[in-house]
């Protein structure tokens, strides 16, 4: 089997936290997902998040909204865990 660098497979999104420090941004009701909800995910999808923020938020960062059924491999604190999200 060949190797391949994970671009040439994937489309890495990295980053796009809205600031914390903008009260505004959070309490919404677009799911956040965190390392810290894949690595308490019960199975392969991820169907919940412990947060939210709001359009505001989303408007006002590089916060990406991905595809149902989108692979998640988080890079930090649980590198390598996988569970797919479900949460539209």
């Amino acid at each position: 089997m060949d190797r391949v660098p994970v671009t040439q497979v994937a489309v890495p999104v990295l980053g796009g936290t809205p600031r914390r420090s903008v009260k505004s941004y959070w309490d919404g009701s677009i799911k956040w997902a965190t390392a810290k909800d894949v690595a308490s995910s019960k199975g392969r999808f991820l169907t919940d998040t412990a947060e939210r923020i709001t359009e505001e938020g989303l408007s006002n960062s590089a916060a990406k909204i991905l595809p149902k059924g989108t692979v998640v491999i988080t890079a930090r604190g649980t590198v390598g865990a996988m569970p797919s999200p479900q949460l539209r």
